[in-house]
């Protein structure tokens, strides 16, 4: 699952500040004081400039202990993607993200009614700003990240299982280390042996010295 920086969305007209993470969580030092000990894997709160202690958590990218919530991505209609991440807290709250391609450095005027927020982001993609990647690295990105949520969520809520077991193909992540290390030793003895073998080659233009009487 990736983790990139967390942004900054301007101040809406009640005073709310906004802290997104793209397609993962939150680290917990970076959130405001109201959401450090309650949150679930917080995507998206929003905050009082003025107060940190007055913050919600408005998306997650799961899992959650109740009500729905995680991370969906999608192409969008006109290009781009489009992300909505839920949290269930009092109301199904949706924080849905339209990202095109631009030269925006952070996600636009967040505008909401009552549980259900919007935003549009153009961001630089590919121009060596914002996201140096393209639009279908970022859809498979957060498609990923959401099957993963997802897919944990209803291990734990259906299927009852808990911890490290409920991650989707646990078995696979866990083998996966051992899989790169045997490659690389696998990829760097071959390649040494090639290179040995590359090395012992007689060179043709080579002349062999006669001692001179």
């Amino acid at each position: 699952m990736c983790q990139g920086p967390v942004y900054k969305a301007p101040t809406d007209a009640e005073g709310y500040a906004y802290s997104l993470a793209i397609c993962g969580e939150i680290p917990k030092a970076s959130l405001p004081s109201g959401c450090q000990q309650y949150a679930e894997h917080p995507s998206v709160v929003k905050y009082k400039g003025d107060n940190p202690a007055d913050c919600i958590e408005i998306g997650s990218i799961g899992p959650c202990s109740q009500g729905e919530c995680g991370m969906t991505g999608a192409p969008g209609a006109g290009g781009g993607v489009v992300v909505t991440y839920t949290y269930t807290y009092g109301c199904k709250n949706t924080f849905t993200l339209t990202m095109t391609s631009g030269s925006d450095p952070a996600p636009g005027q967040v505008t909401s009614n009552e549980c259900s927020y919007t935003a549009t982001w153009a961001a630089n993609i590919g121009g060596g700003g914002t996201w140096v990647i393209t639009w279908p690295v970022i859809i498979i990105v957060i498609v990923a990240a959401a099957a993963l949520g997802g897919g944990t969520g209803y291990n734990i809520k259906k299927r009852n299982m808990q911890g490290a077991e409920a991650v989707p193909f646990i078995g696979f992540w866990r083998a996966l280390p051992g899989l790169v290390k045997d490659g690389a030793m696998f990829s760097y003895t071959h390649g040494r042996e090639f290179a040995l073998m590359v090395g012992a080659r007689p060179n043709p233009r080579a002349r062999a010295r006669v001692p001179r009487a």
